[in-house]
């Protein structure tokens, strides 16, 4: 039915039906007064209602079937004034007003209240105090019902289940080393006897007393006569090979929230010293020697970022960086060899990744012998020492996630 205000410049057109013992309103209205709408629907719909304060403001709205209490909310939606149900009355006024505002604890049930609060929207956080409740994972919220309520379920839309993953990671080291050592060395020992081994590879040292009955056979016929070593006088032969085959395993698990990184690292670290020598001019000199030890650190990282997506397929963001000791030194910082790199990967739930060719291999030759002689052929066996060797390294990285609510 259509009512006159004389207060409105256009009077609203108002119709109430009854519904399922529900009063459902229909408003049409023009640039009218809100107090002049608000006045013409609650007398239509016989609603109790009390306005605590002066309301400003026109409004245009076309509504159909909807409650009176949506029709609050829609008419004082981004206006000062907010409304109450209290004890079959509806407290009507501004929102800063005592008797109007209202309060709520807001508990949530998977998420954690220090990752949600920057959630909410400016808009939706205007005119609401939120206050965190760490103790209770909650929120403690203080404004006017409605907007507590349009808060409330915002937080209630989010507050859902992280998904959990646990990272199973399986690392597996391939060493393989060889090395060669051949030649000849002779000196003088107190402490040397004859003995060593023949096979499978040699390695020999013979003294004075093997040396000089050897030399006492060459000369048994007075022809050729070498005469004697002295008693402490020692030779050593050695050629000797040398390969080794090692496997190292290791089966790590790591767990981590969706979206967030998961670290792993395995290595160990060296220490090198450092000398500084300071000198004091005073009455008396004085010298002061400090030594301080630096450490080195060779690693194996891994920094994995898993996401989960809506059909249960992970991406795996890796991120892989190996540092070995190739030397070590009798002074200064341990040299070491350095290889990453970085790979996206989609698999699904409980799918292995295998990450493989992650070879090194370091190389290390030596000699030492006698001036000029070492470097003659034939004879470079006979006066020098010469080492070599090999040590190749393959890692192999085995990935397998599992998400876990």
């Amino acid at each position: 039915m259509r009512k006159n205000f004389k207060g409105g410049t256009t009077p609203p057109i108002v119709d109430v039906s009854l519904e399922g013992g529900k009063r459902l309103v229909k408003l049409s209205a023009v640039n009218t007064p809100i107090v002049d709408v608000i006045r013409s629907v609650a007398e239509e719909a016989q609603i109790n209602y009390f306005i605590f304060s002066e309301i400003k403001g026109n409004v245009t709205a076309n509504l159909s079937n909807v409650s009176f209490n949506s029709f609050l909310t829609m008419i004082f939606q981004g206006t000062p004034y907010t409304y109450r149900f209290e004890k079959g009355i509806y407290i009507i006024g501004e929102r800063s007003l005592e008797g109007l505002r209202d309060h709520q604890i807001v508990r949530l049930e998977s998420r954690s209240i220090d990752s949600v609060q920057s959630f909410i929207p400016v808009e939706m956080r205007k005119g609401v105090e939120i206050k965190e409740f760490k103790e209770l994972n909650s929120f403690l919220l203080t404004g006017s019902s409605p907007q507590i309520a349009e808060v409330v379920a915002f937080l209630k839309t989010i507050d859902r289940p992280v998904p959990m993953i646990t990272i199973e990671v399986i690392i597996i080291d391939i060493r393989k080393n060889r090395g060669i050592s051949t030649g000849i060395s002779a000196g003088t020992s107190d402490s040397v006897k004859t003995g060593g081994n023949v096979l499978p590879g040699l390695n020999y040292t013979f003294g004075s007393k093997s040396i000089n009955a050897f030399l006492g056979r060459l000369g048994s016929n007075n022809i050729i006569n070498l005469g004697k070593v002295p008693q402490n006088f020692y030779v050593k032969l050695s050629a000797l090979e040398q390969n080794n085959n090692v496997d190292i395993r290791q089966t790590p698990k790591l767990t981590t929230l969706n979206g967030h990184v998961a670290n792993l690292s395995i290595g160990n670290t060296r220490y090198y010293s450092s000398t500084t020598q300071n000198v004091l001019e005073s009455l008396s000199t004085q010298t002061v020697v400090t030594q301080q030890f630096t450490p080195v650190e060779a690693n194996l990282a891994i920094d994995i970022k898993p996401v989960v997506s809506g059909d249960e397929q992970v991406t795996l963001n890796i991120d892989v960086k190996i540092s070995d000791f190739t030397d070590t030194p009798p002074t200064g910082p341990p040299p070491t060899s350095n290889s990453k790199f970085r790979s996206i990967i989609r698999v699904r739930n409980q799918d292995m990744v295998v990450l493989g060719g992650l070879e090194r291999t370091e190389k290390d030759e030596s000699a030492s012998g006698t001036p000029i002689l070492s470097r003659i052929p034939i004879l470079k066996w006979l006066f020098s020492n010469r080492k070599k060797g090999t040590i190749k390294t393959v890692s192999i990285i085995f990935i397998r996630p599992t998400i876990q609510y």
